[in-house]
């Protein structure tokens, strides 16, 4: 879940963890709870719920958009420039159902899709992450920290008020 470690000693053991095994980690700027909508989709599929499916569809691409807008202007008030996102996207069925789409919305947007490695050949990526906390976050933030810029946390989009609802319904 991108956590790197609640404290410092941790976070160096993490690393140590990856570096003997060659491993490095793959940063992401832009994540949108793709596995809370999942659950919500998964259970209106079982339920043969139609017209929720197509509302969590309709949803779930509009947070998609709003997921993107924030890490834009997250990454100009941070580096004074666009930088390269990359999307933290697992496989499931409602990015199954909607990844063409999600794929055509990123187009349009601008985006072009490169090999992880190429994205962050980009000076960003080389941001020193002093991030330690319990939970993780994207590198947008880790990075924010690292800078000694204001936390922008709070001002993620929210996910709207029935998906969450649903959401602690479905985990029933």
């Amino acid at each position: 879940y991108n956590h790197t470690g609640p404290d410092e000693a941790s976070k160096e053991a993490f690393a140590g963890f990856l570096a003997e095994r060659g491993l490095q980690l793959a940063l992401f700027t832009v994540e949108h709870a793709d596995y809370i909508w999942n659950a919500i989709y998964r259970q209106a599929l079982a339920e043969g719920d139609s017209e929720h499916i197509e509302r969590i569809g309709s949803a779930y691409l509009e947070q998609l958009d709003a997921a993107f807008a924030f890490a834009e202007s997250l990454s100009l008030e941070t580096f004074g420039r666009e930088i390269p996102q990359v999307f933290l996207i697992h496989t499931n069925s409602i990015n199954a159902a909607y990844l063409d789409t999600m794929l055509v919305r990123l187009e349009e947007r601008g985006y072009k899709f490169v090999p992880l490695a190429e994205a962050q050949t980009d000076s960003a990526y080389s941001t020193t992450d002093t991030y330690v906390r319990k939970t993780g976050v994207s590198w947008l933030h880790r990075w924010r920290s690292s800078l000694g810029l204001g936390s922008r946390l709070r001002d993620e989009p929210d996910l709207p008020e029935w998906v969450s609802q649903d959401y602690k319904h479905s985990k029933k």
